[in-house]
């Protein structure tokens, strides 16, 4: 028998938009944390570059 795709769940708005905010707040940490991380592995490798 065919799989019938799930119905999606409606949200109220106001759930909808704190829910929204909390994921582009989400992303944005994730983001920066990746920044810096490739910021200090930047500096690293610059480092031990000047030191070699």
């Amino acid at each position: 028998m065919p799989r019938t795709a799930p119905r999606p769940f409606i949200w109220s708005s106001n759930e909808d938009d704190r829910i929204s905010q909390a994921d582009v707040q989400l992303n944005w940490s994730i983001v920066a944390a990746v920044a810096f991380c490739g910021a200090v592995w930047a500096g690293a490798l610059l480092l031990a570059s000047a030191i070699v």
